[in-house]
């Protein structure tokens, strides 16, 4: 009887998985070549009665072993390791496949080993566990290797509110399939494409420049990324900074005041001054603002604000011309629609947020001037 059981458990081990004596792990081209992706193959041998817990992906240079991938095989999830050293390419590795890319020519050869965990069922009520390692010392090339690159451009890095920005991002060579571009405002993905062919290295597009844009990035600039991306993993990446420009600017041309012949340059500012306004006589003057919902609650609003009315909404400035509440939005429009202000546009902004632009005429300075406002 003992001799039978022992014969079982022998029989046992010796159907567990296993590597063939020759190319256990293979790697195509048999060397990796630094800044490129190569696949990684774990030729383990499993056998029917044989199931596959995980397979664990692990590399070894100057002396230090890393983790690098996990694969279960039960459930298809996934962990992986970057470092700077090498990058995994999560979305194209799996099961006996593993996507890696070296990032510099640190070392001239790595070791790269691949451990099975199974589970075998001997048909007697007896389940084990069994673990085996496969490893391969792979060489490493980095001569004439390059890596792809984006080179970002835009048609001004000197901007107001309302202009547009024109950017172009260059790819310099396709080496690579399944790559994209990402076009990123203050961290935000504004654009991504697919790159298919050599005809695609170039994407150009534009937006307009608004107040959020300069809000989200650093108050007075904001940054354009171009980034990229083969999957989820980055490849390269350019910034460009763009700052606002607040230099003085003749918003309106000079222009004959109605009714009159006399020419009287104005420009689009705030005037509090009534000395700035005693020669128009019944020239239109109106002061505009933009109202906007808050991310959460509350309202914002950006233009010159009456104290008057600033103290009737509660409403406390935050940045230059830029004047917050917790009030809620119609609350607020009410109370300006109290103070004179009448709606004239309404739309979105970059964040999807209502947006409502107010027109008020300078009643403090005009009084007979808009009797029929």
């Amino acid at each position: 009887m003992i001799s039978v059981i022992l014969v079982l458990v022998l029989s046992s081990a010796s159907y567990a998985v296993k590597f063939p004596r020759e190319n256990g792990i293979t790697v195509t081209g048999d060397s990796f070549r630094v800044g490129e992706f190569a696949s990684v193959s774990c030729n383990f041998i499993k056998f029917k009665q044989e199931n596959i817990n995980k397979l664990e992906w692990s590399i070894a240079y100057n002396g230090v072993s890393t983790n690098a991938f996990v694969s279960h095989w039960e459930n298809a999830n996934k962990e992986s390791v970057n470092s700077e050293y090498f990058t995994i390419d999560e979305s194209s590795s799996g099961e006996k496949v593993i996507r890696i890319r070296l990032n510099d020519d640190r070392e001239d050869e790595i070791t790269i080993c691949c451990k099975v965990e199974s589970i075998r069922d001997s048909g007697y009520g007896m389940i084990k566990a069994y673990e085996k390692e496969k490893c391969a010392a792979v060489p490493v090339k980095s001569e004439n290797i390059q890596q792809s690159k984006v080179a970002l451009t835009v048609n001004n890095d000197l901007v107001r509110i309302g202009e547009t920005v024109r950017y172009t991002c260059d790819l310099d060579q396709l080496r690579d399939h399944g790559m994209s571009f990402s076009i990123l405002v203050n961290s935000k993905q504004m654009e991504t494409r697919p790159i298919y062919r050599h005809e695609d290295k170039q994407l150009t597009s534009s937006f307009t420049i608004t107040e959020d844009i300069f809000y989200e990035g650093q108050g007075e600039k904001f940054f354009i990324v171009c980034v990229l991306k083969k999957g989820d993993y980055e490849i390269s990446r350019d910034t460009v900074t763009v700052k606002r420009d607040r230099s003085s600017q003749q918003m309106f041309p000079s222009h004959t005041q109605l009714g009159g012949d006399i020419q009287t340059p104005r420009k689009g500012r705030f005037y509090a001054d009534p000395k700035s306004h005693r020669d128009h006589g019944n020239v239109p003057c109106h002061s505009y603002i933009i109202l906007e919902e808050g991310s959460t609650q509350g309202t914002m609003i950006r233009g010159e604000l009456p104290i008057d009315i600033q103290g009737s909404i509660k409403a406390f400035v935050s940045a230059e011309s830029r004047y917050e509440t917790h009030e809620d939005v119609v609350n607020v429009l009410n109370i300006l629609g109290y103070n004179g202000y009448r709606v004239v546009g309404m739309g979105n902004n970059l964040l999807n947020r209502l947006t409502w632009t107010l027109e008020r005429p300078y009643f403090e300075f005009h009084p007979n001037a808009f009797k029929n406002y």
